[in-house]
């Protein structure tokens, strides 16, 4: 049922110092139906330790991929339009800067439901999903995006090789830290590109989940959480090298990596060094940023409890905005559940009719900001609270009012 590891799941060192845990915590992306027991929902260790010897920073224990990214795996990135118009943006930067053309090709890993591929296929450039969850792959499939259902693996790389197969450009955004076997996964990218491709991959950075106390970032779907410190050498030992980072703003704080094969230079790159240096001034290396994570996360946590228990005390009716798995981390973690919160409103109609895992708070449509509208509005997925409450404005002009979690408590009126 889960993969236990006492090993850095980069290096192979069994030097892991424990920095914080969160005890036992339901897949935060498996929704149960209200007729389901409560006691059905599985419960899994949540503890998070760092590699002294890479500095990589995991989950100790995680559930098998299987397990989470099953056919009901929910999540489907059009969702959010801020994410599809980013995607574009890099679409189009990306076929500027490497010139690709309808020779070229294409590949992305954890592809999802086309989102970002559909780009390239309205410009004529060939492109390939690899998604493991059937839902997606449908949806991707439907509006003209060639995608396999797998996971992605060194195996799946060399098969796909022998094909006659390889690529101009690989995309692997924000599926890093899903992977259980990152040498694996690092080394299937190396003989998937081309001799001149280059790989881009997007992640959330360590650096702003521990300053900004991201904490509902940590579930049992990320079983890494990396500094461009840890990612080197691990590139290294799988041919490739890493020539560019930068930070975006995706995920409430992200880094963009760009690789390709090994040159055989020792120079580092401008962006790479400077973004070393950066996180070594921070503590990366030696361990110092991750001083008083866990005292500060479990504060964090009881004042964000009490704040939201005593608006419902004074009468207030509180829903939430967004059933992201985040979202789902954050009402665990404070242990808010259906006696603080009347529902919660998702897009997503795969997700409406079920519950929260864990705290069993029902999902519903926005409709019903409408017809039967709280006082207070929290938006859990809080890194896109400018598009929600965009979108809500109606809500806004009702007389509600947004609560903006993390990474500092806000009560807003209105789009800001």
């Amino acid at each position: 049922m889960k993969q236990q590891t006492h090993n850095c799941r980069s290096c192979g060192s069994s030097n892991l110092n424990h920095i914080i845990s969160f005890g036992k915590v339901p897949l935060t992306a498996h929704f149960p139906k209200p007729s389901d027991p409560v006691d059905a929902e599985i419960l899994y260790d949540l503890d998070l330790v760092n590699c002294v010897g890479c500095a990589l920073v995991q989950l100790r224990d995680v559930p098998l991929p299987e397990l989470i990214f099953d056919e009901n795996y929910p999540y489907f990135s059009s969702v959010s339009q801020t994410l599809v118009e980013a995607s574009g943006d890099f679409a189009g930067a990306m076929v500027a800067q490497l010139g690709l053309s309808h020779t070229s090709q294409v590949i992305e890993i954890a592809s999802n439901d086309g989102y970002l591929l559909q780009s390239f296929v309205r410009r004529g450039i060939p492109a390939l999903g690899i998604e493991p969850t059937p839902k997606a792959v449908t949806l991707a499939r439907g509006i003209g995006v060639p995608t396999m259902q797998e996971f992605f693996s060194e195996d799946l790389a060399k098969s796909l090789v022998d094909e006659g197969r390889q690529a101009d450009l690989i995309i692997a955004n924000n599926v890093l830290a899903h992977v259980p076997d990152l040498n694996g996964f690092v080394s299937g990218i190396r003989h998937l590109l081309k001799p001149e491709g280059i790989a881009s991959l997007d992640f959330g950075y360590l650096i702003d989940l521990i300053e900004k106390l991201a904490f509902d970032t940590i579930y049992h779907e990320h079983h890494c959480y990396f500094s461009l410190t840890a990612l080197i050498p691990l590139f290294e030992r799988n041919g490739l090298e890493i020539f560019h980072a930068e930070p975006i703003v995706a995920q409430g704080g992200s880094l963009r990596i760009f690789a390709r094969h090994q040159s055989g230079s020792s120079i580092q790159a401008e962006s790479v060094r400077d973004r070393l240096e950066y996180e070594i001034q921070l503590g990366v290396t030696d361990g110092r940023l991750l001083n008083d994570f866990s005292d500060k996360v479990v504060e964090l946590v009881a004042q964000l409890s009490t704040r939201l228990r005593e608006l419902k005390a004074e009468g207030a009716k509180l829903a939430c905005y967004g059933a992201a798995a985040k979202g789902a981390m954050l009402l665990n973690a404070a242990k808010l559940d259906a006696a603080v919160f009347d529902y919660v409103v998702d897009q997503n109609t795969e997700k409406q009719g079920r519950l929260m895992p864990g705290v069993r708070i029902p999902i519903v449509s926005p409709d019903v900001l409408d017809s039967n509208p709280p006082d207070y509005l929290i938006i859990l997925p809080w890194n896109l609270a400018d598009e929600i409450m965009s979108q809500q404005r109606d809500f806004a002009a009702g007389g509600g009012q947004f609560i903006i979690p993390l990474p500092q408590f806000r009560i807003a009126n209105g789009f800001v």
